[in-house]
């Protein structure tokens, strides 16, 4: 605020000294963004981008000599241009699409000997989102995305199907070799999301999402001999809806996150209980 009315005083100075006379008009100009001030042979020009009840509005004020007398002349332009000063545009609305996202991460399992080595996980949180912004760089929003997570087991061991739907865990065939299990699960995606943009250009985010876990199914893929197997077993009794908690950092829409999902992955009685998974990684579009 000292610089801007640091800048509006020698304005002023400028803009006297070249009129030689006092100035008679005096504007107020509430909550400045931009202010460019310049002097060419005989004209003195202050530009001042403001904000004034939710939209933008650019001031100029010039003082120039005709040959005879000092001329001065003054102007108001609105502006409303999504996106601009910084994401801070006056519409309050917004649809959007965002956050695509790449992440590694663990989970736990409570089956002795048994372990989930990692998590993958790969998604747009909003293919489509609606947000409201409550100040200029402040949103709250809601969406709807997809998410696509695989829960792989420890080498050596394979999720298997049970004849009621649930999942066991065996060993592959002592023979086996190049082998690899995991349950991979596609979720619908509807987050609820605080954004928060800072002065830097760099975005915090902070959240719940309520996934849709539509689909799940077990990949097995091991050798026997010279012949490769790939056996997919679908369906799964898995847990229908699940919250996650996010967690999101970064500059210029490029940040790291963090994803945390307390819940179990399978319903109650139908497998091993694999829960609390984490996982965090790259995500493009904050």
């Amino acid at each position: 605020m000292k610089a801007n009315i640091t800048l509006l005083l020698a304005a002023l100075v400028a803009i006297a000294s070249l009129a030689q006379t006092s100035p008679d008009t005096i504007k107020v100009i509430n909550d400045p963004k931009r202010v460019v001030i310049s002097e060419l042979n005989d004209t003195a020009t202050v530009n001042i981008i403001a904000r004034d009840k939710g939209k933008y509005y650019g001031y100029e004020y010039k003082v120039y000599n005709d040959g005879m007398n000092s001329v001065k002349s003054s102007n108001r332009i609105h502006y409303s241009i999504p996106g601009c000063f910084n994401d801070t545009s006056a519409s309050k609305h917004e649809i959007f699409m965002s956050d695509l996202r790449i992440g590694w991460g663990k989970a736990g399992i409570d089956l002795d000997g048994a372990s989930v080595k990692r998590v993958d996980e790969l998604g747009v949180l909003n293919f489509v989102g609606y947000g409201y912004k409550f100040t200029p760089r402040s949103r709250i929003s809601i969406g709807v995305g997809a998410n696509y997570r695989r829960y792989v087991l420890q080498k050596g061991l394979s999720f298997t199907r049970t004849d009621a739907g649930g999942v066991a865990v065996d060993a592959f065939p002592a023979e086996a070799s190049h082998s690899s299990s995991h349950i991979g699960v596609w979720q619908i995606t509807f987050p609820l999301m605080y954004r928060r943009q800072f002065a830097n250009r760099t975005i915090l985010k902070l959240g719940a999402v309520l996934n849709w876990n539509c689909h799940a199914s077990i990949i097995n893929s091991y050798k026997l001999g010279d012949t490769r197997h790939y056996d997919t077993t679908t369906p799964l009794m898995q847990r229908k809806l699940s919250v996650d908690f996010m967690a999101a950092y970064g500059w210029r829409g490029i940040g790291l996150y963090f994803n945390y999902s307390p819940m179990s992955l399978l319903k109650k009685n139908f497998g091993p209980d694999i829960n609390h998974a984490w996982t965090a990684g790259l995500v493009i579009g904050l």
